[in-house]
């Protein structure tokens, strides 16, 4: 009756002992994420090429956050929402060393193409690679200057003359201000239950735009 009473405390101490053991220490990462939560918006070149988009990459591009997770991309060239998704865990699958150095300690990308910024998670909304403002009748091509190779996607901005990004207004919630030929615009991004909202205050004009 002895040995059952002190075996019986010796295996409770040893299925302690074992508990304690396999249970790891949390590990805190001395790294913080590159994107700020607060920050109203950022910067970088995204690769939406995909199969229903297979010439969609933004080389100048604003990154708005909408919040629960949803980011939207302006083209700064084109002055067009280029692409707006849902983010996964991190908003893209790749990204440049400024990104790369904070979560990924110091892991360096490759170069070319194939390692750009991509959306990571579900794609919302995108467009074709053509201006996204413009006056009169709806024109979906692209009347800048041919590229010198044809896989060099980026070609500069439209002509001023047509349109023009003149800024962004961060008194009014990352609101964007452009100009479509002499007619000024200001416009900001939201999220509601009804999908992506894009508010505009236009100037007065006499032609459509």
């Amino acid at each position: 009756m002895l040995r059952r009473q002190t075996i019986f405390p010796l295996l409770s101490a040893l299925v302690t002992i074992f508990t304690h053991a396999a249970a790891k220490p949390e590990v805190v990462s001395p790294w913080n994420q590159w994107i700020e939560r607060d920050f109203p918006f950022f910067s970088t070149t995204v690769d939406a090429r995909n199969k229903t988009a297979e010439d969609n990459l933004t080389p100048r591009a604003l990154i708005f956050p909408l919040g629960q997770d949803h980011f939207l991309a302006y083209d700064l060239d084109l002055l067009r929402v280029a692409v707006a998704w849902k983010a996964k865990d991190t908003p893209f699958l790749n990204a440049s060393m400024s990104v790369n150095s904070y979560p990924y300690q110091l892991k360096k990308v490759g170069g070319g193409q194939g390692t750009l910024p991509k959306p990571n998670g579900e794609i919302w909304f995108q467009n074709g690679i053509y201006p996204g403002v413009g006056v009169g009748s709806p024109d979906f091509t692209d009347t800048r200057p041919p590229p010198p190779t044809e896989t060099e996607v980026g070609r500069g901005g439209i002509n001023p003359k047509l349109a023009r990004f003149r800024g962004i207004n961060l008194q009014s919630g990352a609101e964007i201000e452009y100009e479509v030929g002499t007619t000024r615009i200001r416009e900001r991004f939201g999220l509601e239950k009804d999908g992506l909202i894009r508010h505009l205050k236009v100037a007065a004009h006499n032609k459509p735009l």
